[in-house]
């Protein structure tokens, strides 16, 4: 609420915006191969209804 209100529009616009940013976030650090700590317990959705684990990915390549 004291987004909203700081910036003059609704939770939900805050919220759209958060959401945007996560995704630019995540998109860049996925460009840059970077790995988190969370992405061993994240399932991420792709186009298609597929599933990936970035982790299971990286280990896929040594092989």
């Amino acid at each position: 609420m004291a987004l909203a209100r700081k910036h003059g529009c609704s939770d939900t616009c805050i919220g759209k915006r958060l959401h945007k940013a996560e995704g630019i976030v995540e998109g860049m650090l996925m460009m840059l191969g970077v790995r988190l700590e969370m992405d061993r317990y994240v399932e991420r959705e792709l186009p298609g209804g597929r599933t990936s684990v970035f982790y299971q990915r990286k280990n896929s390549l040594r092989s």
